[in-house]
């Protein structure tokens, strides 16, 4: 508690200090007028990373397909390499049984 100035607090040397309605209000626009404005946008930095971020996510997810939609073509090509060969080599089984 001790002795502050208007505190008012129990044991204190000095009365509450009470304002009217029309001080409290005169008093708290002084003290809001007498605020510093803030300078400059919020957030600004926030968003900024937030952007790089979605933009690095995009490129990440872009590569991965382009990798996947490789890998499937290479596949198919390897697939239809080996279906091509058999094909070839039934097609020639019945020239081949018919000589033995």
């Amino acid at each position: 508690a001790g002795g502050a100035a208007g505190g008012g607090g129990p044991g204190s040397q000095f009365p509450a200090l009470r304002y009217s309605d029309e001080e409290t209000e005169r008093l708290l626009a002084e003290a809001y007028a007498n605020l510093p404005e803030r300078a400059g946008k919020r957030g600004t930095k926030h968003l900024k990373r937030e952007r790089q971020r979605w933009f690095r996510a995009r490129l990440n997810a872009r590569k991965k397909k382009e990798e996947r939609m490789a890998e499937h073509a290479r596949r198919m090509t390897k697939r239809s390499r080996i279906v091509q060969e058999v094909m070839s080599v039934k097609g020639g089984a019945e020239d081949i049984r018919d000589a033995e």
